[in-house]
């Protein structure tokens, strides 16, 4: 699961790009600044309501990492197999840190940003009644089998490894 690895690394370069630095007494091996431009990077950055949104997804991701080894571990043993560890996500500590050190700013969350390229947006784009871009909406609308299918036909079309598989 790398979620939580992600979200690790967009909170520690909000601090980078807020405050230059990392808070005082970080756990060993802090992430430096990494995708400073990448629309989740800047949104995470724009204000404390956005980080604090995106650290308590980011302990919910590390939780449910939790119940998920946890859960293999219950199916291993009722099979009779050498039961796995149950763990916690090597990020966890990292994301309980950040949680704790929020970056100063605007305490309002702002729209999320959506991380999906020009060209592809406005085929995916969906709107709310107010004319704001729904991004739950979108992402799941550009994730559909029937959108990923559409993009491969697109790359085929412009000779990419999508065509070179369909003349095999």
């Amino acid at each position: 699961m790398k979620m939580p690895l992600e979200t690790a690394m967009i909170l520690y370069s909000a601090h980078w790009l807020t405050a230059g630095r990392v808070p005082e007494g970080a756990p060993e091996h802090p992430y430096r600044l990494t995708h400073q431009h990448h629309p989740c990077v800047k949104w995470a950055a724009a204000s404390a309501g956005n980080y604090r949104w995106l650290a308590q997804h980011g302990l919910a991701l590390c939780e449910r990492y939790h119940e998920l080894t946890r859960r293999l571990r219950a199916r291993d043993e009722a099979a009779g197999k050498k039961p796995r560890a149950v763990r916690r996500h090597k990020c966890e500590a990292h994301i309980r840190f950040l949680a704790a050190h929020p970056i100063a700013g605007l305490d309002e969350q702002t729209p999320f940003a959506v991380a999906i390229g020009p060209a592809e947006l406005p085929r995916v784009a969906v709107y709310r009644d107010d004319g704001t871009l729904d991004a739950h909406a979108t992402y799941r609308k550009y994730a559909s089998a029937e959108q990923a299918y559409a993009r491969w036909q697109r790359r085929a079309a412009r000779g990419g490894a999508a065509a070179k598989r369909l003349k095999k």
